[in-house]
């Protein structure tokens, strides 16, 4: 799923689902004009990328991500040696209210692990979330509290690949909505909130847990984490 702050170029309702190899990703429009040109270009992008071309999953949501000028890249990491946990820190969800959070996980490991969400490094079981997820063949849902919030798993040193867009601001539980696909495990849908309603959210951490238990050196080499924040209206180009 790719949250854009632009017109829908198609006029599909704000929705388009666009099918590729092994792959099926969205485009959710919001409502913030673009100037023709740019319309236009984002048009054309999506035509090319429906048809084939463009530069693939991972290449092809930065590159709208760039057009539409709606987000703000604030952190790009690229993992070089096996590791537990990856900060981002220096952050102020109050001020920045809107995080998108974009993963393509390796797992480096003979087992199953998920490279998961935490706030301000909070390990507590204070995370509360609601999973849709299907194998192909069936579809199945499960609720969950957790020592984190459940983002991109992989099994027996495969990938995964997934985006989550944070709500930030204090005042109510902070929301987080997840896409992942996994191509040698599965496709899930998750709704997840950190219960914590009052405390700033200044890092988030990502970490290698099975379950609730740590995964030394689960997230691999060549895992790559990138982090925009939304711009303010006054921040998004009109021409």
């Amino acid at each position: 799923m790719c949250w854009i702050l632009a017109d829908d170029p198609l006029n599909r309702k704000n929705l388009i689902t666009l099918h590729r190899e092994h792959f099926s990703f969205s485009f959710v429009f919001f409502p913030v004009p673009l100037h023709r040109g740019k319309r236009q270009r984002l048009l054309n992008f999506i035509t090319d990328l429906k048809h084939g071309g463009g530069q693939g999953i991972k290449g092809g949501l930065y590159k709208v991500l760039e057009m539409t000028g709606g987000w703000e890249l604030i952190r790009d990491v690229t993992v070089t040696e096996d590791t537990t946990s990856v900060t981002l820190s220096g952050l102020d969800g109050d001020s920045d209210v809107v995080y998108l959070l974009l993963l393509h996980y390796r797992n480096p490991t003979d087992k199953g692990v998920c490279c998961d969400i935490r706030f301000n490094n909070d390990s507590g079981r204070n995370y509360k979330g609601i999973v849709m997820y299907s194998d192909g063949s069936k579809v199945s849902t499960s609720s969950r509290t957790m020592s984190a919030i459940g983002f991109v798993g992989a099994i027996n040193q495969n990938v995964g690949w997934g985006s989550a867009l944070i709500y930030a601001r204090t005042g109510n539980p902070r929301t987080v909505l997840i896409e992942v696909y996994e191509p040698t495990l599965r496709l899930d849908h998750k709704g997840w909130h950190w219960t914590n309603t009052s405390d700033n959210i200044t890092s988030i951490v990502l970490v290698a847990l099975s379950g609730n238990k740590t995964i030394t050196k689960g997230i691999g080499a060549g895992t790559r984490i990138i982090l925009f924040k939304m711009k303010s209206p006054e921040e998004i180009p009109r021409h």
